[in-house]
């Protein structure tokens, strides 16, 4: 069938199963796991192929889950807007000298709140160049 105990490299006493399902036409699934090393290991791996084999023939497809179960969602990574009072609030507690706090709060103004002119700025970098200029660009930005 479609699940077969090997031994790689032969003759290390390393068993595996290798798993490989057809859905459909084009659509294939395999998979290769480490069942264990020994004599156990290789009495094991027969009975977990006859296993999986048998639960393709009942279940078809759906037989996937019990060599792969579903994985939990990954967790969002956090935004910059999330972590920056954490981060003040921990420089804060920690005893920082007060340029130092004060410079660390000026920039979570500038990074967690852009103003208009920083968007103006980015709107202005962002435009292409004359195509006559070969350097930086000297004229004014004009609004949209």
């Amino acid at each position: 069938m479609a699940v077969v105990p090997v031994e790689i490299p032969k003759g290390s006493n390393r068993w595996l199963i290798r798993i490989r399902w057809q859905f459909s036409p084009g659509k294939r699934w395999r998979k290769t796991k480490l069942i264990g090393i020994g004599d156990k290991a290789k009495d094991a791996a027969f009975e977990r192929a006859r296993v999986l084999n048998e639960a393709w023939t009942k279940f078809g497809p759906d037989a996937v889950k019990l060599v792969e179960p579903d994985l939990p969602e990954k967790p969002k990574p956090i935004t910059i807007a999330e972590y920056v009072p954490t981060f003040l609030a921990r420089m804060q507690s920690s005893g920082l000298k007060r340029s130092t706090l004060t410079s660390f709060l000026s920039s979570e103004k500038r990074i967690s709140r852009p103003s208009t002119t920083s968007a103006w700025r980015i709107s202005c970098l962002l435009r292409p160049l004359p195509p006559n200029s070969t350097g930086r660009y000297q004229g004014e930005c004009a609004s949209d």
